[in-house]
């Protein structure tokens, strides 16, 4: 189940776009409206703080502080990348369908 589901997840999708021509990108919003560099950007910053969480988890000695940085995600998505990224880029890349269409 994991595996099929992969298809429908956004963030799956623009990883794989890393590794994509520009041109072959799917027609979704984040890709009409942000440029692919801030685009690539984003989901950088999302695999890092991926990997981080699950190195957390593997590392035994400090799997205790999983929920620590599972409560930390908030505050970087709240302050760390409205400092990085305009509002609109925000909207498009991490927000849901219905959100963009009231955005647009």
């Amino acid at each position: 189940m994991g595996l099929v589901s992969l298809g429908t997840n956004e963030f799956f999708c623009r990883f794989t776009m890393f590794f994509m021509q520009p041109e072959k990108f799917p027609m979704e919003t984040f890709t009409q409206y942000v440029k692919p560099h801030r685009m690539h950007l984003f989901t950088a910053i999302q695999l890092v703080l991926f990997i981080t969480l699950y190195a957390v988890k593997t590392i035994k000695p400090i799997a205790i502080a999983f929920p620590i940085v599972i409560a930390l995600c908030i505050p970087i998505r709240m302050f760390v990348l409205t400092k990085i990224f305009t509002e609109e880029e925000l909207v498009m890349i991490d927000s849901d369908e219905e959100t963009v269409r009231k955005y647009l």
